[in-house]
C-alpha cells in the first residue's frame, strides 16, 4: 500500500473492495442516468444494447401541398328543418 498522490483509496459499492480511485467510476442507467454507486471497473455494467434509443434512418415525410382541414359546424336540435336538407 504505497502512496500515490491524489489517488485516494475507494470502496466499491458491488464487490466491497478496496480500490483506487483511478480504477473506480459512476454506474450509469441504459437511460444515460448516474445511479450514484462507485463501482470498480470489474464490477461496471455493460451499457444494454436493446435499451439505446434508436435512431431512425429515413427523413421526416411531408404530405406536399397540403390542405387546411375543415371545420365542422354541429348543431344542436332544432336548429334545422327537413326542408334544409338537400
Amino acid at each position: 500500500m504505497t502512496f500515490i498522490d491524489g489517488d485516494f483509496w475507494r470502496i466499491c459499492d458491488r464487490c466491497g473492495l478496496k480500490i483506487r480511485q483511478t480504477k473506480t467510476m459512476f454506474q450509469i442507467s441504459s437511460d444515460g442516468m448516474n445511479t450514484g454507486l462507485i463501482v470498480c471497473n470489474d464490477c461496471i455494467d455493460a451499457p444494454n444494447a436493446t435499451s439505446r434509443e434508436r435512431i431512425s434512418q429515413y427523413k421526416e415525410r411531408t404530405v406536399p401541398n397540403p390542405r387546411p382541414r375543415k371545420e365542422y359546424i354541429f348543431l344542436d336540435v332544432g336548429e334545422i328543418q327537413g326542408e334544409d336538407i338537400p
